[in-house]
């Protein structure tokens, strides 16, 4: 925060604009850099399931119970049983979206209805091959802790999230000329803008009928 903080020579005075709601931050501006919680463009969707429905790539996985200290963070390289989430009946989280899938299927969903409903483009695959393709990435990367693991998985999380601002960014200047990054704070407010630009005209009649 300090440093997003600047004097102006002049007036000597803060040149800093904060919107603040609740515990969060809208935006935090200053006059060479403007702030913006991506949060607030993703209508409360998991970075998983925007990046699985508007990117070409897709978010990594760890092992969150595996690290509860900073000793921890020196543990060697996690196993598959190390992927159990407490906070969903120790289920591992590597085999969610397979056995979700696959339960909807065994339920009568059709394929194309439970990928939807899951917001995935193909069927996922099983928990054992994804975590025999997140070893062969964590020995491509020399990644050899699960602190190593977790900053490469923080820094992965940023890469993507910036990959869809991008594509979420061009795709509203193309079909509503608008500038997200440069305009707008959230959501509801672009949405508020782009339904203002598109209201009727005052001498546009509308007719209601009520039925009996």
């Amino acid at each position: 925060m300090p440093i997003l903080i600047e004097l102006d020579p002049i007036s000597e005075e803060k040149s800093i604009n904060i919107l603040k709601r609740q515990n969060g931050y809208l935006l935090i501006q200053s006059r060479r850099l403007r702030f913006l919680d991506m949060i607030k463009f993703t209508g409360k969707i998991s970075l998983r399931a925007l990046l699985s429905t508007y990117t070409d790539t897709s978010k990594s996985h760890f092992p969150y119970d595996s690290a509860k200290t900073i000793q921890d963070l020196k543990k060697p390289l996690p196993a598959y049983e190390d992927f159990r989430d407490s906070f969903c009946q120790n289920e591992n989280a590597l085999d969610r979206d397979y056995s979700r899938y696959n339960q909807l299927l065994g339920e009568g969903m059709s394929e194309q209805k439970a990928l939807k409903l899951l917001n995935l483009k193909k069927p996922p695959t099983s928990g054992r091959q994804i975590y025999e393709e997140l070893l062969s990435e964590w020995k491509e990367n020399d990644l050899r802790t699960l602190g190593d693991v977790m900053e490469y998985y923080c820094r992965g999380d940023v890469v993507n999230l910036l990959k869809y601002a991008e594509t979420f960014f061009e795709k509203i200047w193309i079909k509503y000329k608008l500038l997200p990054a440069r305009e707008l704070v959230s959501l509801p407010q672009m949405s508020l803008l782009i339904a203002e630009k598109n209201r009727l005209k005052q001498d546009y009649k509308v007719c209601l009928y009520i039925l009996y």
